[in-house]
């Protein structure tokens, strides 16, 4: 119980934001996202199979991984068995958005386009898409900022934070970019 209180004050000692490698986990289960309140105090939150988290690192430290919840917002430790390591993920910096208009609509509407020759996924909002190659879709949230990951296969992921404010529409196009080593 020492090593696992050591574990989740470190993550409040070190904030997620601090690292310079992320990676893309899968919950292989149901399990629960321990979050340290303080000392003596936990909270908990459920994650369900197939749920996407973002990873401080590819090895677990003492059989727990560092992990941020992009549904929740919340960042904790989960145990290692219980989530699938896939590859490294970018933390975009800057909106990928690709233009927005103002909209006679209250909540923002988002425009999709997966223009890749794969399938997509996106995790935005506590809500799950996914998109066939060259598919188009428009979803509803409302406004306020959103962490996100775009994940597919054989391409890097990427996360980041996007704003969305009431009465716009925006453009957000996934692409990808070839690199040249």
């Amino acid at each position: 119980m020492k090593i696992l209180i050591v574990i989740i004050l470190a993550t409040l000692i070190y904030p997620f934001q601090l690292f310079s490698q992320y990676f893309l986990g899968e919950i292989t289960k149901k399990s629960f996202l321990i979050i340290a309140l303080n000392e003596n105090q936990f909270d908990f939150v459920s994650l369900e199979k197939g749920t996407l988290v973002i990873l401080n690192d590819q090895k677990p430290v003492n059989g727990y991984f560092t992990c941020y919840d992009i549904e929740s917002e919340k960042l904790g430790i989960i145990d290692s068995k219980n989530v699938k390591v896939h590859k490294e993920i970018i933390k975009q910096e800057n909106s990928q958005i690709q233009s927005q208009s103002y909209s006679q609509y209250y909540e923002p509407r988002i425009h999709i386009f997966n223009n890749t020759s794969i399938k997509l996924k996106l995790q935005i909002g506590g809500n799950k898409y996914e998109f066939k190659p060259k598919e188009r879709k428009t979803i509803i949230l409302q406004p306020k900022d959103y962490h996100y990951i775009a994940s597919g296969t054989n391409v890097e992921s990427c996360f980041g934070t996007e704003s969305f404010k009431s009465n716009y529409e925006y453009q957000w196009e996934f692409y990808i970019m070839t690199k040249y080593r």
